[in-house]
This record gives structure tokens, C-alpha cells and sequence, in this order.
């Protein structure tokens, strides 16, 4: 029990290291990529895997407070980021109350559900206040190159979590 109470800290550690760092890749261009709208949502395949995995018992207070600290560090629209997490949380526990998702292709399919709520979500709130352009062609490769990530983010918690 002693090593889990001295690990508890660390493993926040590590999960404050990978959302810094995951602030760093936001504002790094791609280098084949030259409409910035293309680049892929990192903060969403993050908290979607974070969410998924269970990570640290990630709870709605944890989600929501993530969300308003990324909008204050990179957001546009202040508080954008903290209800597109808070409804991506909830939709994953309503999704879990009726289905159960026990194979690898279920576990695929509720990634893509989240994620496509989750662009629905930004894209709704970006609308009003037209801060980008939101053509159908740029949320598909969005979508193109979100989805990998959100593996990557799941192996990467999945091997801290072990």
C-alpha cells in the first residue's frame, strides 16, 4: 500500500509532463500542413483517451478544471474546451450505462463516437462567435489525423498506468 500512496503523486506527474508537453505540439506547426485549421485536436484525443483508459479515476471536477486551464493557456473562446470535455464525460458514462464496450472494435467505435462529439461540440461554439472556418472536408481530416492520436494517447496511459 506504501508504494501506491507514493506513486499517486508521481503518476499526476506524469500526466501534468504529458499535457504540457501536449500544449508544446498545439503550437508547433506541421510541416505538411498549411492551413492551420488542419491540424489535428490534440486536447480532444488527450481527455478522450484520458476518460476511456480511466486514468487516475478522472472525475467531472478534474475534466472541468482541464478544460477551463487549456482555454486559458490556448483557447480562443474562454471556457470552449471546458463544456466540449464536459459533455464528451458525460456522453462516455451515458454510453457505459447502456452498452458495454468489451471487444477492441466496440472500444474503437466509442472513440470515434466521442470524438465526432466532441467536434460537433467545438464546431457549435466556434459558429456563433466565427472563430474558424468549418467546412465539412476540414472536420474529416481532422478527423483523419485526431484518431490516431488518441491510440497513441491510450498506449501512453496505459503504460503509466501499469
Amino acid at each position: 500500500m506504501i508504494t501506491n500512496k507514493n506513486n499517486l503523486p508521481q503518476n499526476w506527474f506524469k500526466f501534468l509532463v504529458i499535457i504540457l508537453v501536449t500544449m508544446l505540439l498545439t503550437q508547433i506547426n506541421l510541416p505538411f500542413l498549411n492551413d492551420i485549421r488542419l491540424i489535428p485536436d490534440y486536447f480532444i484525443a488527450l481527455i478522450i483517451s484520458a476518460i476511456i483508459v480511466g486514468f487516475k479515476n478522472i472525475n467531472i471536477f478534474i475534466v472541468f478544471v482541464l478544460g477551463i486551464l487549456i482555454d486559458m493557456f490556448i483557447g480562443e473562446l474562454i471556457g470552449q474546451y471546458a463544456i466540449t470535455f464536459l459533455i464528451i464525460y458525460i456522453s462516455n458514462y451515458v454510453l457505459n450505462k447502456f452498452f458495454v464496450f468489451t471487444s477492441p472494435s466496440q472500444v474503437i467505435f466509442l472513440y470515434f463516437i466521442l470524438l465526432e462529439i466532441g467536434f460537433l461540440v467545438m464546431s457549435v461554439t466556434s459558429i456563433s462567435y466565427l472563430l474558424q472556418n468549418n467546412d465539412i472536408y476540414i472536420i474529416f481530416y481532422k478527423n483523419i489525423m485526431t484518431i490516431p492520436l488518441c491510440f497513441v494517447y491510450k498506449f501512453i496511459f496505459e503504460k503509466i498506468s501499469n
